[in-house]
Parts: C-alpha cells; structure tokens; sequence
C-alpha cells in the first residue's frame, strides 16, 4: 500500500439492473451523525450504522475505518429506491503526496493500489474502473488566502478531467467532466483540486493465506465491490487526503448484467456517487490542520 504522511496526533444475491439515479445527500433527513476522524482533527458525517472498527480491531494510524453494522449485504435491494446496499465500509488515510502521479491519473493510481491490497487480478478482469476524472473543490474564498490556520490555498491543480480507457473496463469507461462545476467538499477550507473515480473490483470474502503464506483467495467466495474513491491533492503540505467507500453488488457485476451497458451510458445509474459517499465528502471538515504536519 502507498505509504502513509508522518502524523504527530493520529488515533488510533445478484442485482438485475444498475443502481436507479440517487437523490442529493441531504443529512437532515439520512440519520447521519457527526464522527470525529484522527482524534477530532476531522469530522464527517455518517449513517448511525456505521460503527469505528478500531473498537474491535487494531487500524493503522494513518488511517480510520468504519463499517457498516446494519446487516449483511443485500444486492438485490441496490435496485430498490429507498433502500441502502449493507456491508458498506468507508476509509479515510492520510498518506504521502505522491508527486509523480498527476492529478488525472491519481483516482486510477489509488484504485488500482487498493486492488492490489485486496487481490483483485487485473489479468483476469477483477478490476475495472467504470470513470474517472477531477473537479475543483474546497472553500472558493480560500483561493485568495495565504496559508495558515484555516489550510489557504494548499492545492494546485497541473491537469485536468481525463476519459478512461481502463483494461477490463467493459466498455463501460467515461469521463466526470461533469463534475467540475459541483463543489463536492464545501467544508473543505482550502480551494484545491480532487481525482475522483468509480470502479468494481473482484473481493474474497474473508482473505487469509495457508501456513505458506499463499493467499487462499481462489479457495474462498468472491464477490463483486464497487469503489467510490477521492483523492483531495494537498500538493505544498505533501499530502493525499484519501477518502473510499466500498460497497458489495453481490456475485455478478452490473456491466455483465443484460443491458446494463446501454443503462450505464444514460444519465443517472451506476455513474453517480452515492447518497454516503456524497454526504461524507459534503460533510468532511479538517478543524485541526497540524494534522498533516
């Protein structure tokens, strides 16, 4: 895995069509809670399902972990409006600025790392990355500002949206160009620039290794996980904030599906962010900058 920024106060089924166009990430009316990240330093908002694994487990300091706890994973309810995927995990890591990769190509940079982390071949079709792209994000006042307590201008932006042309991708690979114009982190104070993605990849359920060290993945369930992943890019503090949400779709991937191919390339579908992934990037706030120190 990339390696994490130097932190001085870090804390320890089958769907039969792709998702149906999702509603605007309201938090009055989602049941989130406000949830301190690297103690205090961060805050975002997340279903009251979602619980710190770090109370079960030990999670690196560079990172914060939570699950959902509401009940196993149900594919087939992606396709019902009103109802939430279970089995969701979201991630936030402080890593190191990974100066040469540029802002276009860093969502591809970190899903694939993240693929490989979790075993997903790439060989045989276990990942595919659906879009990507970038968008400016952050408090647009913050352009003006120098640095200082508030995070000014921490980010800057060498290039821009890019199409992806990802190997395995299904032909279902576009572009977020459309992003730009959305502020997706307005309590971000500081204006820089996000590489965003969406991708699935090919999961076994319960990874461990034989007393070889050999990874028993191919003797154990897999299941399809769709990744929402964003990168914030604080290029002069040499950081990447790194904020993802997985989400299992079950044993089928929805590109496979009949005519989900067609459906991926209209408005709406398996292209947009979700509900929680929206509203954690909408509710991310950093209160303590000396974090990234």
């Amino acid at each position: 895995m990339t390696d994490p920024v130097s932190q001085t106060e870090p804390s320890p089924a089958q769907p039969s069509a792709p998702y149906p166009p999702l509603p605007r990430y309201r938090p009055e009316n989602s049941g989130a809670a406000k949830r301190p990240l690297f103690g205090g330093a961060l805050t975002v908002g997340l279903p009251r399902s979602f619980l710190d694994v770090s109370d079960v487990r030990e999670v690196p300091d560079h990172q914060e972990v939570w699950q959902d706890c509401s009940g196993a994973a149900d594919a087939s309810n992606s396709g019902s409006p009103g109802k939430r995927p279970g089995g969701q995990c979201l991630i936030v890591e402080i890593l190191s600025y990974q100066d040469e990769v540029g802002d276009a190509e860093a969502a591809r940079f970190f899903f694939d790392d993240l693929a490989e982390a979790n075993e997903a071949p790439a060989h045989s079709g276990g990942r595919r990355l659906a879009c990507a792209g970038t968008a400016m994000v952050g408090a647009q006042e913050a352009a003006d500002e120098e640095d200082g307590e508030n995070g000014g201008n921490l980010g800057e932006v060498d290039s821009g949206s890019t199409n992806v042309d990802h190997a395995g991708s299904g032909g279902a690979s576009r572009d977020m160009e459309h992003l730009t114009g959305e502020n997706l982190l307005p309590n971000l104070r500081t204006r820089t620039v996000a590489s965003l993605c969406i991708g699935y990849q090919l999961i076994a359920k319960g990874r461990d290794f034989d007393i070889s060290g050999r990874s028993r993945s191919e003797d154990q369930e897999v299941e399809w996980v769709r990744v929402e992943l964003c990168a914030v890019r604080l290029r002069r503090i040499m950081t990447d904030l790194l904020v993802t949400l997985s989400t299992p779709v079950g044993k089928v991937l929805p590109f496979d599906v009949p005519d989900a191919r067609a459906k991926l390339n209209t408005e709406g579908g398996q292209l947009q962010f979700s509900e929680e992934f929206r509203g954690v990037l909408g509710s991310l706030t950093v209160d303590d900058w000396s974090l990234f120190a």
